[in-house]
């Protein structure tokens, strides 16, 4: 599992090769209002979920049975599913320690 924390405090970094590695973005925030703010945004900038038919090869197959196999890979069918950005309301310290603990283990 790949990912990057973000924080609004966080310095700018080139998404384009963090999106180009496969990897996803979590952005988080303390505040309701402010994680409001990130949804918004990444709405704005064509960033929201696609949705599993917008895998290849998907139209005549219903969303129940698309998962992992030799097509379609577990990462495809959570960047479809999730997005390349997701977004946390919380403790940015907790989440970056349950990522490095889920990579650990």
């Amino acid at each position: 599992m790949s990912s990057l924390l973000l924080s609004l405090s966080s310095p700018l970094i080139a998404l384009s090769d963090v999106f180009s590695a496969g990897r996803h973005v979590v952005a988080n925030d303390l505040s309701a209002s402010a994680v409001e703010d990130i949804r918004r945004n990444i709405d704005y900038n064509g960033f929201s979920p696609k949705g599993l038919k917008s895998l290849p090869g998907t139209d005549n197959v219903e969303e129940k049975d698309i998962k992992p196999n030799g097509f379609w890979s577990k990462a495809q069918i959570e960047e479809a599913v999730d997005g390349k950005v997701r977004v946390n309301e919380g403790d940015a310290w907790f989440v970056l320690h349950a990522r490095i603990n889920l990579l650990v283990d």
